[in-house]
């Protein structure tokens, strides 16, 4: 996990229980120039990584997941109850912070993720402190770092994830991914509670059941599904021109 190792080939051959135990990511992106990169093909070959916990509080990597920051292959594997979640409000506000089960950010560009399951998860933010400027949430990808012209490929992938978001907080969410992605046979099962307070803050929040569709002139989505059903509660501000919430069952095209 030093992010010298480059283009290896890794694959899983058992599950795994992580009894619960939060999880380091493989990679690391501090934002201040400190990364560290995990390159190569990862094949889980059909095995379950369970009861996997991801701890957002007070971190320096600001992109979270089984894996952070990669340029990787990944498939075949399932993620079987993993839970995001904080323990204290000392969540960084500075950055935008990125979160996802799977994968935070990736810039593979071709056939990057395949046949992949979250199954159980689960998303706990209660923040009652200080603002959250930003959580970018991708269950399978955060965020997916290609030029818009790049074949960058979900294929086979299922979530299905409860939300209980509360607070002084300000998500964007993707049930797949949370930027450019072409998705095929991809199903999201999306249930729980969305309840924040953005008094001091002026912003957009989306809520997508599969990707933000943001400057990608041609995407693709192919036999993918989507089942919402979750309360969205917001308090403590008046809805101006410079501030609204999207909440679409597809995607947001934002522009292009």
């Amino acid at each position: 996990n030093n992010g010298t190792n480059s283009y290896q080939t890794v694959k899983l051959g058992a599950d795994i229980d992580m009894n619960g135990d939060d999880w380091v990511p493989i990679g690391f992106h501090n934002g201040k120039g400190t990364v560290k990169t995990f390159s190569g093909t990862f094949d889980g070959q059909g095995h379950v990584i369970s009861n996997m916990k991801i701890n957002i509080t007070d971190t320096d990597n600001l992109y979270l997941g089984l894996f952070s920051y990669s340029s990787c292959d990944i498939s075949n594997l399932i993620l079987y109850n993993p839970i995001i979640y904080n323990t204290t409000d000392n969540v960084r506000r500075d950055n935008t912070v990125y979160v996802s089960f799977l994968c935070s950010l990736t810039t593979k560009r071709i056939d990057a993720i395949n046949n992949c399951r979250i199954i159980n998860g689960h998303i706990n933010i209660n923040n009652t402190g200080k603002h959250i400027n930003h959580v970018l949430i991708g269950c399978i990808c955060a965020y997916v770092y290609t030029p818009s012209s790049s074949n960058f490929n979900i294929n086979g992938c299922y979530v299905e994830v409860e939300f209980n978001i509360k607070g002084n907080i300000l998500p964007d969410f993707g049930g797949i991914a949370n930027n450019n992605g072409f998705l095929n046979k991809c199903g999201v099962k999306i249930t729980g509670i969305i309840d924040i307070n953005l008094r001091y803050l002026d912003s957009t929040i989306i809520m997508n059941g599969l990707t933000l569709l943001n400057n990608t002139t041609a995407l693709q989505i192919n036999n993918c599904y989507v089942h919402m059903n979750f309360k969205f509660n917001i308090y403590a501000r008046l809805i101006t021109v410079s501030y609204n919430y999207i909440i679409c069952g597809i995607g947001f095209k934002s522009s292009g």
